[in-house]
């Protein structure tokens, strides 16, 4: 039954599915290392833990009533419960049978999309499918979703203009990544929001035309129709500025779905001809376009050099560029899966593909890619799901998509008889497996499936509507669609899941796109079965009498004033975006303070007038402008120049300090750093509080408070417990990641001891996560090299021994660290007097290293740096082969022919080692390395003036380097050249270690002896 605790459960669970709309987005962290997708992460799981604590509350409160149903049909007979029920089995399973249970659990360093994450998303699916029941939160949560699109494509606008308020990295001018920090990311996300905005376009057009002669209805639905297309103009711009072709692959097709199904819904067979004559010939027509746009010798080649557009022209590479990339990405997976049945069924585990897949690597993936790089995702779902969930999970994923559409077009009277039911699925079925196999069948290889089968379903699915719009086209229109009150809303919902659909194929489902896939699967059911308990405002209207009429009646019955939950929920709701916004770029670092303010000024204008006037058609009452104005302002305002003040405040706060700082005030700095997102986290949480009691306003309450007595006083504890969840397992990931960083720049410094000191803080924070295992070590044998105290060498090298070994048991399939401990042993042996441990700790390094090439044996810079091994130890014959298996392996590899130079230098065949340095000067012009070994040889044979030039462009390439400055001091002496051997001379001095200073001191002395003897 329904009780005062169930009401505000629902209440504040509906606040917060709306925040999790709006900051998902949104928020970016620009004070840790990763800023983007792993920050969004960890604040939408202590949302959705939240959540779940309230949704505990609501289910034991309402009981049976919880998952009744009008058609008195049980939860698991419900549409999609099945699918959903089978994906959380899913990744249960797929954890539990993980190759690397804890990272599929809580998810990788890269990305966190493990477990805990998908569960999140799939529990938000299941409160909003349980939950939403009423026409003004379906609204609520559309404006949401708007709302939150806005500040996203006015940001990227922003960057196309060069005029970003934060120095990013690289270049956000050419293909802007606005508030997800990746071109493709940006576009991802936009694509599941325009189907709605054309939506309202269209919805607000209607009024205008219904209300023509009702001036009060008629402003606000023109104010909001400007609105409208002003955001679906800056959403068309950041989509076209991220040139992502994925992404606008997608948005075509759901734009597509969504004109048919619309022109199919047209009243007069006239209108559905034309419509869906034009439609299908507008696709044809860019089918055509895109074909010929990639042919070999287009006549529209010319146009692949154009901004925006040209990217389309290379969709189908697959010899060069990304397209090649990810075809043997694929090639690679195909491995995989075919390397062990058992995993071919059931999966390596979600988030497993980075550890897996260099066993599988393509050595030609290094001559396109850094080499020091390994996919983590395929780009594309279909391979994804089959290495990571395996068959088993991928066919429950297909089972899901499947039931998706199938409900849609169900729902939209596309989809009423048996033969209709039976083309549909049979349609599904013959288009992916027919993509699954064409590309076999032409290639023989399934790397291209993973794309075709899923452009074979999107295209099965075209062909039935066409086929529907064929056998339907001369009959009335009750006979075409089964009329639905929300036909407009389940049109935007088709779009934006067939748009998402697609656009995985070739990108990466990221947390925005996730949450809006599972949200909207969920208003799917709640819109198509007709749960709400008072129509949609995208509804079909009634004839503009009857709405008068309908008003006036009302008009007895709804509060007059301008007050409703929804203006209140609305303005806190945009007080969070400001307060967001206000949190990514309000940095000691951002600058362009009139950019900002631009950015959020905008951004409120338009929240205002979208919040005020879609509260009036909530209410169905026009006028009280300045009242709802006032109140909106009052509290979206207030709320976000409170969280300006503090945050402000807060990062713009320095320690008083006399000069010195000590290990606890580094701690205590860094710590309130640290907490500026804490600060985020509780005040999100706030204002979710708020947001909630809102909602509220004005409700009538149930007469009992508690239907579970004094059970009842369990409830604060469950509540309570959600904090120290949140903070272990969510909070403590960015603010140990901002120790991280912090640690890295002391670390860049060469200040070894606070770099310790924040380090050891970050894995207090994340004691699990071996890549800060990886950074401590790494600096203590920074630390270990740079000391004079021979004890104190090997105190921090045992340190970093112990860590690294740590991190290797953390994670023991990271061939990383294998590898790292192989370097550390190396650089022990260098600083070892002893010849009998020296080769103790070469050995070690060696077996380090088969480790490392068991999990990567197509690594050539692994094996490169293995025969680097073999050339410290004088074991030239292995050092040979395994220089050789590296160029078998690449053949491109500038510093594989280094090390082939160093093997000939060692047996002086100086003509051999020559010609090795030449070749890797020609493949890495900047190869310094490459450069000294040449002008050794050079000398070697003779050649100064050829030693010299080689010394003069490894100067070029690091002008500071003192070994190459002594390098010309010698030859030039050799030649005769005094004064321009003594310059390079003393500006080798003054920029070499204390070691080697005594050695340039002596060959000064020499050089002004020759100088002043001449």
């Amino acid at each position: 039954m329904e009780t005062r605790l169930s009401r505000y459960a629902e209440r504040f669970i509906e606040s917060a599915w709306l925040a999790a709309l709006i900051v998902v987005p949104l928020f970016f962290n620009v004070y840790d290392e990763r800023v983007f997708e792993e920050d969004k992460i960890p604040l939408l799981r202590s949302i959705a833990l939240l959540m779940l604590a309230l949704g505990i509350i609501w289910a034991i409160e309402r009981g049976r009533q919880a998952f009744s149903f009008e058609d008195e049909r049980p939860f698991w007979k419900q549409p999609l419960v099945l699918p959903w029920a089978g994906m959380v089995l899913v990744y249960i399973l797929t954890t539990l049978w993980s190759v690397t249970p804890r990272i599929s659990l809580w998810g990788a360093y890269i990305r966190r999309q493990g477990m805990y994450s998908n569960l999140s998303y799939m529990l938000i699916f299941l409160l909003v499918y349980l939950i939403l029941r009423r026409r003004e939160q379906l609204g609520r949560l559309i404006t949401a979703i708007l709302l939150a699109s806005a500040p996203a494509a006015i940001y990227g606008i922003i960057q196309h203009f060069g005029l970003d308020p934060l120095p990013w990295g690289g270049d956000v001018t050419k293909r802007v990544s606005s508030v997800a920090g990746n071109p493709i990311f940006i576009a991802a996300y936009l694509i599941m929001v325009v189907p709605f905005t054309i939506a309202k376009i269209i919805e607000h057009m209607g009024r205008l035309l219904r209300d023509e002669e009702d001036d009060q209805a008629t402003l606000p639905a023109s104010l909001l129709l400007g609105a409208y297309l002003f955001l679906l103009v800056i959403q068309g711009l950041t989509i076209l500025y991220s040139q992502s072709r994925g992404p606008m692959i997608g948005l075509a097709v759901g734009l597509y779905f969504f004109a048919l199904v619309g022109a199919l819904h047209l009243k007069s067979r006239r209108q559905r001809l034309v419509g869906s004559f034009a439609t299908i010939a507008a696709a044809v027509f860019g089918i055509a376009f895109l074909i010929v746009f990639n042919l070999p010798n287009s006549p529209l080649a010319d146009l692949r050099d154009a901004p925006y557009i040209g990217r389309l022209g290379r969709v189908f590479e697959t010899e060069s560029g990304t397209g090649r990339v990810r075809l043997l990405i694929w090639e690679g997976v195909l491995d995989l899966l075919a390397a062990n049945p058992v995993r071919t069924l059931i999966g390596y585990g979600d988030e497993t593909l980075y550890v897996v897949y260099p066993q599988h690597y393509k050595p030609d993936l290094a001559k396109l890619e850094a080499r020091n790089a390994s996919p983590d995702r395929s780009h594309n779902e279909t391979f994804d799901a089959l290495a990571m969930r395996g068959v088993m999970g991928f066919a429950v994923q297909l089972f899901l998509f499947a039931s998706l559409f199938y409900y849609l077009l169900k729902w939209l009277g596309l989809i009423r008889t048996r033969w209709q039911q039976r083309l549909y699925i049979g349609l599904w079925i013959a288009g992916g497996l027919i993509g699954w196999f064409t590309p076999y069948l032409l290639t023989g290889s399934f790397a291209l499936s993973g794309v075709a089968m899923p452009t074979g379903i999107a295209i099965g699915m075209v062909l039935y509507l066409m086929v529907y719009a064929v056998a339907t086209l001369n009959a009335e229109h009750e006979a075409v669609v089964a009329e639905h009150p929300h036909s407009l809303v389940l049109i935007a919902l088709l779009a934006a899941l067939m748009a998402h659909f697609v656009e995985i194929h070739f990108g990466i489902a990221i947390a925005a796109t996730k949450l809006y896939f599972w949200t909207y699967a969920a208003l799917a059911v709640v819109v198509g079965a007709q749960w709400l308990q008072r129509t949609t405002l995208a509804e079909t209207p009634a004839p503009r009498q009857s709405r008068k009429r309908r008003r006036k009646q009302q008009a007895a019955t709804l509060a007059p004033g301008a007050i409703t939950p929804t203006l209140l929920a609305l303005s806190v709701l945009v007080a969070l975006i400001l307060s967001t916004l206000m949190f990514d770029i309000i940095t000691v670092e951002s600058q362009g303070g009139w950019v900002r303010f631009y950015w959020l000024a905008s951004t409120w204008v338009f929240a205002a007038l979208v919040v005020v006037a879609e509260s009036m058609f909530e209410q169905e009452q026009s006028g009280q402008w300045a009242q709802r104005l006032g109140v909106f302002a009052a509290i979206s305002l207030t709320l976000s120049l409170f969280y300006f003040f503090v945050h402000y405040g807060w990062v713009t706060w320095r320690p008083t300090t006399d000069g010195t700082i000590t290990p606890d005030k580094l701690e205590a700095m860094v710590a309130h750093l640290a907490n500026t997102v804490t600060l985020f986290y509780i005040w999100t949480f706030t204002l979710i509080g708020l947001g909630g009691l809102a909602l509220l306003y004005g409700e009538p309450m149930p007469a009992r408070t508690s239907s579970a007595g004094a059970a009842a006083w369990g409830y604060p504890v469950l509540l309570m417990l959600t904090i120290p969840l949140i903070v272990k397992t969510n909070l403590n990931i960015p603010r140990a990641d901002i120790f991280a960083k912090q640690a890295q720049a002391y670390e860049n410094s060469r200040q070894w001891d606070a770099a310790i000191l924040l380090h050891r803080r970050a894995l207090d924070l994340q004691p699990h996560q071996d890549r800060y295992f990886l950074n401590l070590g790494r600096v203590y044998l920074n630390r270990a090299q740079t000391s004079p105290d021979p004890n104190e060498r090997q105190t921090y090298l045992q340190l970093a021994e112990d860590v690294l070994e740590e991190a290797a048991q953390t994670n023991p399939l990271n061939m990383d660290h294998w590898r790292n401990l192989a370097s550390l042993h190396r650089a022990w042996a260098r600083m070892e007097t002893n010849p009998e441990l020296r080769a103790q700790h070469l050995a070690k390094a060696d077996e380090y290293y088969q480790k490392a090439l068991e999990l990567a044996p197509n690594n050539a810079s692994l094996w490169n740096d293995w025969a680097s091994l073999a050339l410290e130890q004088g074991n030239l014959e292995q050092a040979y082969e395994r220089i050789q298996h590296s160029l078998s392996l690449d053949d491109r590899f500038d510093q594989t022919y280094v090390l082939l130079g160093s093997y000939y230098a060692q047996q002086n065949k100086w003509e051999e080692a020559r010609e090795a340095y030449r070749k890797a000067t020609e493949l890495n012009p900047r190869n310094i390395e490459a450069w000294s070994g040449l002008g050794v040889a050079e000398r070697r044979l003779g050649n100064v003036q050829g030693a010299i030039q080689a010394n003069l462009k490894a100067l070029e390439i690091r002008p500071n380097d003192y070994i190459t400055h002594r390098n010309l001091a010698v030859l030039y002496q050799e030649i005769g050249d005094i004064q321009s051997a003594l310059q390079h001379a003393q500006t080798a001095l003054q920029r070499a270690p204390e070691r080697d200073r005594a050695a340039l001191q002596q060959l000064i002395n020499q050089l002004q002896s020759q100088a002043g003897g001449g």
